[in-house]
């Protein structure tokens, strides 16, 4: 499968809102290379559902070149339904 796919590196926003910082900082350490371009928000609780909140995001997201934008957990950052999210 790997050898199918043509890839390239490209840089990835991690949003997460459940493991605190010693958490992250464990879990990156043992998976990702340092020299990868990942950055983490943490700590920063919002909702995605607020208009203003998602225009900063989108902000965010084109000004850091970001290639991919991973939420941890995407429930936790809107107020609707777990099952209409």
């Amino acid at each position: 499968m790997f050898d199918k796919y043509q890839v390239e590196q490209g840089r990835v926003l991690v949003i997460d809102q459940e493991m605190n910082r010693n958490e992250i900082c464990t879990r990156f350490k043992k998976l990702i290379d340092k020299n990868l371009p990942v950055d983490y928000v943490i700590d920063q609780k919002f909702l995605i559902t607020d208009e203003d909140n998602l225009d900063n995001l989108k902000s965010v997201i084109i000004k850091g070149g970001y290639n991919v934008v991973i939420f941890d957990t995407f429930t936790e950052i809107h107020n609707m339904v777990e099952n209409e999210s």
